[in-house]
């Protein structure tokens, strides 16, 4: 007899992680490590998964149903499953895009331009065009950044083409000017790029749970069934 319903190696493996609380971590992130904003969330879809698993892990031995019903009950827990996951999965892109709103505004009210110091940072930004052609300037930069803000600011908000740097140095020096001199608004930045990198790995499970708890054909013999 196989170990699940769907017998194959790649259902075994999930499924086997799925009941664990080490596996539903490893598949959708630590709950404890996540914003209490979302955390709720993920902890029902950890909760959701485990209990969905087994649940399928059990219908196998079940001397009630027929392989048929064991696989209609199965798609059933499949769908409350894929429900909770997909809940979670847009709670997460929601605060991600909430936390990425929150941190640009802080970031133009800290540091956009600001005309009463205007004449201060056109000289800055010539002093930056002029350490941009240096070989070491990029270190030079970064260590007088991260002590003074009107630099911090000139990196910041003038265009790329004023600064003297490539674009993607440019924008590496905008994350950098944040995290030395508002870490508070560059680890909204970072939380919500965390955000971003979990939330695919809920369509991988949602997935996975569609392809490993239930065959479809057999599942779908269950609509043949008489009534009398």
């Amino acid at each position: 007899m196989a170990k699940y319903l769907v017998g194959s190696p790649d259902a075994e493996h999930f499924i086997d992680l799925a009941v664990l609380e080490s596996g539903t971590k490893a598949m959708l992130g630590d709950p404890t490590k996540i914003g209490s904003a979302v955390g709720p969330e993920i902890v029902h879809a950890h909760m959701a998964l485990r209990e969905g698993a087994r649940k399928v892990a059990a219908l196998v031995a079940d001397p009630t149903r027929t392989d048929v019903a064991k696989h209609e009950a199965a798609k059933k827990v499949a769908g409350e499953v894929t429900d909770k996951l997909r809940k979670a999965k847009s709670a997460i892109e929601a605060r991600a895009n909430q936390l990425r709103a929150d941190a640009l505004r802080a970031a133009e009210c800290e540091f956009g331009p600001k005309p009463d110091r205007a004449g201060l940072h056109t000289e800055v930004r010539t002093w930056l065009r002029e350490q941009a052609r240096q070989p070491d300037g990029l270190e030079t930069i970064r260590k007088a950044m991260a002590e003074n803000d009107d630099l911090a600011s000139v990196v910041y908000h003038s265009p790329t083409f004023l600064t003297g740097l490539p674009k993607s140095t440019h924008e590496t020096l905008r994350l950098d000017a944040l995290e030395a001199r508002r870490p508070a608004i560059y680890g909204m930045i970072s939380a919500a790029h965390d955000l971003d990198e979990l939330a695919p790995k809920y369509d991988k499970a949602i997935s996975k749970v569609t392809l490993f708890f239930y065959n479809p054909e057999m599942a779908n013999q269950a609509n043949k069934r008489v009534e009398v």
